[in-house]
């Protein structure tokens, strides 16, 4: 993903100006984010937590397609207990991103497909 064109969505919608507050509100390092900057990666993973605290849409933040802000009375109670859970678990164990995607994968085939066709 084109890193500037997405970093341009998120300060435009949101309070976030600098990657220092971008790199606290996705929990990763600074040099870390800086790193993928220089790689012109964007994860989605940063978009959905960018979606869960300020109710912008991730698609909309990665893509610039569709409605800006997630429908209100439209959020996926499940999909939010799941990211929550998914939260605690990395602060926990820095494995447990990967083991989570593995299993995730591995539990719905569909969406590895569908999820590969998105990133590329």
């Amino acid at each position: 993903m084109k890193f500037d064109e997405i970093w341009k969505r998120v300060k435009e919608a949101t309070d976030i100006k600098i990657l220092k507050e971008l790199s606290e509100i996705i929990g990763i390092k600074q040099n870390a984010l800086s790193n993928k900057k220089r790689r012109d990666q964007f994860d989605v993973e940063w978009a959905f937590k960018i979606e869960l605290k300020y109710g912008i849409s991730t698609k909309w933040i990665m893509t610039g397609k569709g409605e800006k802000r997630r429908g209100s009375g439209t959020e996926d109670p499940y999909a939010v207990k799941l990211a929550e859970w998914m939260e605690i678990k990395n602060g926990e164990d820095d494995r447990a991103k990967g083991h989570i995607e593995i299993t995730i994968e591995e539990a719905l085939p569909e969406f590895k497909k569908w999820f590969k066709k998105k990133r590329i």
